[in-house]
């Protein structure tokens, strides 16, 4: 997508599984931590990091408006 894309910008964003399950208000991560959701990507499926994102930002540490800061304002 990279070279389709003339202004792509990749942003990973980092959260632990605990961290996205207690966010969860759907109630995904428990039904797929229960056995009952099966091909649940970080659960029963393996979560692969990208190795090539322009940015990283830890969400599970940092507030949302912290991690909006780090976004260059050309890309928002």
């Amino acid at each position: 997508i990279r070279n389709m894309l003339d202004n792509y910008f990749e942003i990973f964003l980092n959260c632990s599984v605990e961290i996205c399950a207690e966010r969860d208000y759907k109630g995904n991560y428990k039904e797929a931590l229960s056995g009952n959701l099966d091909n649940f990507i970080g659960i029963s499926e393996p979560y692969e990091i990208s190795s090539s994102s322009d940015l990283a930002l830890d969400t599970g540490k940092f507030s949302i408006d912290f991690c909006s800061e780090k976004i260059p304002s050309d890309c928002k």
